[in-house]
């Protein structure tokens, strides 16, 4: 039965985990969707999911005497999102001079409902970050302030984030993400439902595989494994 929710779905995906997500978008058609390992873990440390908020920019000077130039919005603009329920995607675009979030930041958007911050960019102010609670994934940390040097261009349009298998994963708008001990998956939304449904057989067969009274027979059943898996990739 397909979940009616974005939070059901989200629920749904965080219960099969990010391995079985991978298995079955490998299977699938869709081998590049997990996000480059190594992110740091940084708040609330516990794994999260919903629908992705896709915001990206560029190294701009942003100072308070200075409109930067062409830019949509300053860093801060991030709290004026709509990220209630919602999985905060900062693509930088190679920016790494400093943090583009820190502890106002993610005080607002815990406040505003969001539920976990993933950029490929910097963060600050880890301890605080531990203290507010909103979970975050970021490449790295600084003290310096990115909101200075770095400015939004766009929102709400697909952005890129570095691919665990190399190249880029596109996250799109209303893609779900989500983040466990393990990594981050990327979930198109178009086929999240069939990939959840699929991942949830997957683990149901592992489990029989599990409990196989002997070898022979956990070998019948891996040797199916992956036969329910429906290739999804129109292209």
């Amino acid at each position: 039965m397909p979940y009616v929710t974005n939070d059901g779905l989200a629920r749904a995906l965080l219960y099969v985990g990010s391995a079985a997500l991978s298995d079955v978008l490998d299977e699938a058609g869709f081998p590049n969707q997990v996000v480059m390992s190594g992110f740091l873990r940084l708040g609330d440390k516990s794994p999260f999911c919903g629908p992705a908020v896709c915001v990206k920019g560029e190294a701009r000077t942003v100072l308070t005497t200075q409109v930067p130039e062409g830019a949509l919005q300053p860093l801060y603009y991030l709290t004026s999102l709509d990220t209630s329920g919602a999985v905060l995607v900062v693509a930088s675009q190679g920016f790494s001079v400093g943090a583009l979030i820190g502890d106002r930041i993610s005080l607002k958007l815990k406040q505003n409902g969001c539920l976990g911050v993933i950029t490929d960019g910097l963060a600050r102010d880890s301890d605080e970050l531990t203290g507010i609670g909103l979970p975050v994934r970021a490449k790295g940390v600084t003290p310096i302030n990115g909101g200075k040097r770095w400015a939004i261009t766009q929102s709400g349009v697909p952005v890129a984030l570095p691919a665990q298998v190399g190249g880029t994963v596109m996250v799109a708008p209303g893609d779900f993400i989500l983040a466990d001990q393990d990594g981050v998956v990327v979930v198109p939304k178009d086929i999240s439902q069939e990939v959840v449904s699929m991942a949830e057989e997957l683990l149901l067969k592992e489990g029989n595989i599990n409990s196989a009274k002997d070898n022979e027979q956990a070998s019948r059943l891996i040797g199916g494994l992956y036969d329910h898996i429906k290739w999804l990739r129109n292209c």
